[in-house]
């Protein structure tokens, strides 16, 4: 016996068989959309749960001042300039320290025993040292004071490295025969800037994987 079915009834089944299959891919779609919103929690909890350790690169510019205690040596030169780094623990605007720093000046000068001389955290027999940053909302610098004394390369006398939005200042000690103090200083700032920190990278990074995942499962539904 051969079952038949009125053209209309086959067309209510076929119309709710697209229904149904239409309900599914919404579902589906939401679905998705959930894992991607739980991941971009994630991301942000994991952040904001310890902080974010912003690393900043600091880029001076050339010394605009520069003397010696004997004219006409010196170990800084017309294109010297102070480069640094401070990584800042940031929950928001406010005042903060560097849970480390460090500053450099390039010496090119007649005189020059080195290429550059650095002053950090990690230098042995800090003193005067100032460590003070003032960040925005966004996370920007706006204001610092960074800087410290060192006895560098055994010398008695203290080598010192600062920089503030006043311009930058470096005093260096060498021993060339007899014991030279040379100064260099610019009255314009330089700029902070930002740059990637590698735990956020990995957050970043495992986020993406879970958001491919979570895609590649709902094409396989």
């Amino acid at each position: 016996m051969v079952l038949y079915i009125a053209p209309q009834k086959k067309r209510t089944r076929e119309v709710i068989g697209r229904r149904n299959q239409m309900n599914r891919s919404i579902e589906t779609s939401r679905n998705g959309s959930w894992r991607v919103a739980l991941v971009a929690l994630w991301l942000l909890g994991a952040t904001s749960a310890y902080g974010a350790p912003i690393t900043f690169a600091y880029q001076g510019i050339p010394y605009t001042i520069i003397g010696s205690s004997f004219p006409g040596l010196n170990v800084f030169g017309s294109t010297d300039q102070m480069t640094g780094t401070a990584t800042i623990n940031f929950v928001g605007a406010g005042t903060y320290q560097a849970s480390s720093w460090s500053l450099t000046s390039t010496t090119t000068g007649n005189v020059a025993l080195t290429p550059s001389f650095t002053i950090s955290n990690s230098t042995p027999g800090l003193t005067a040292v100032v460590n003070s940053f003032t960040l925005d909302a966004t996370g920007s610098i706006v204001a610092w004071d960074l800087g410290a004394s060192a006895s560098l390369n055994g010398n008695p006398e203290v080598d010192r490295l600062e920089t503030t939005p006043g311009g930058d200042q470096a005093v260096n000690w060498s021993q060339i025969g007899f014991n030279l103090r040379s100064v260099a200083s610019s009255t314009v700032p330089g700029t902070w800037s930002a740059v990637p920190e590698p735990m956020s990278i990995t957050l970043f990074a495992t986020g993406i994987v879970m958001v491919g995942l979570a895609t590649r499962r709902k094409r396989r539904n």
